[in-house]
């Protein structure tokens, strides 16, 4: 008689794990789940975890919305937004300055114009 016997083990799902790297985007979800970017790394946030190394899950199983995460999360760069701020401030002042130099010409030509 031959008994065969089978061993499952189940992965460590390791907390905290470096899960990618991250620069300018930060750490895509679509990519790594439930991680945040710190020091040019992707590490799992909070109460989330990883078994392959690659994606962050919930410890439990369950995948849940996390204000923690979301505090956590750095996303973006804060330069990022800045840049966005200061092309915003600079297109709206470019839009005053091309409005009011309109207005002036025509009120110029209004000037020039003889009367009858």
């Amino acid at each position: 008689t031959t008994t065969t016997s089978t061993t499952t083990t189940n992965p460590v799902c390791r907390p905290g794990a470096v899960v990618g790297q991250c620069s300018i985007i930060g750490c895509p979800y679509m990519t790594h789940g439930w991680a945040h970017c710190r020091d040019g790394q992707c590490l799992c946030d909070a109460g989330h975890c990883s078994t392959d190394g690659v994606t962050c899950v919930a410890e439990d199983g369950e995948e849940t919305f996390s204000f923690e995460s979301l505090v956590q999360d750095e996303g973006a760069p804060i330069w990022l937004f800045v840049a966005f701020v200061v092309v915003g401030v600079m297109a709206t002042l470019v839009s005053v300055f091309a409005v009011r130099r309109r207005r002036e010409r025509g009120q110029l030509a209004e000037q020039l114009l003889p009367e009858h």
